[in-house]
């Protein structure tokens, strides 16, 4: 947490398989090895916020399958793929806020498997919609931050599969 970290090396987390919580935060990791989290099952917390992450990549997140919240605000990532929280089906908390520079891109099966997610934190990435596939099976989702985008309109049954919603901020967006 803010050592002035400025790369990962192969290997550095492989002994610590009884690790529970990583706090990379504050760092200037732009990437990471494929496999830097390949021995972290049972990491429940991951902080990976403002580190100038420029992409995302799935094989970072694949081993971590324990995984309940996962940090990744204020990174420079521009697209959030199909598979890239695929193995996630435990996480409870996302926040990807403050990270998509330049068009954002999250794909509509982004959340796909993130079933037992409770709150996410989409706020001031510049989305300029929202696609109704992101909260299809996010049954659990109890609070959507989408604070400070440029939303214009929200498409009928966005949120229609959100049935345990409890709170949903969309303040500072374009909505006609």
């Amino acid at each position: 947490n803010n050592v002035g970290l400025n790369e990962v090396p192969q290997g550095l987390f492989a002994p610590l398989i009884n690790l529970q919580m990583l706090e990379l935060r504050n760092n200037f990791v732009v990437s990471l090895p494929d496999d830097v989290f390949n021995s972290q099952g049972n990491l429940y917390t991951l902080f990976m916020d403002n580190c100038g992450l420029s992409t995302l990549n799935p094989s970072w997140f694949a081993p971590l399958r324990s995984l309940e919240v996962l940090n990744l605000y204020y990174n420079s990532f521009t697209v959030i793929a199909e598979n890239t929280f695929e193995n996630l089906s435990n996480l409870i908390i996302l926040d990807v806020s403050y990270s998509l520079g330049g068009t954002p891109t999250i794909h509509s099966n982004a959340f796909r498997a993130l079933t037992n997610l409770y709150q996410i934190n989409l706020s001031n990435m510049q989305l300029q919609g929202i696609d109704a596939a992101w909260f299809a099976t996010t049954r659990n989702l109890f609070h959507i931050y989408l604070n400070f985008n440029r939303i214009e309109v929200i498409p009928n049954g966005a949120f229609a599969n959100v049935t345990a919603l409890r709170s949903l901020n969309m303040w500072q967006n374009q909505l006609k």
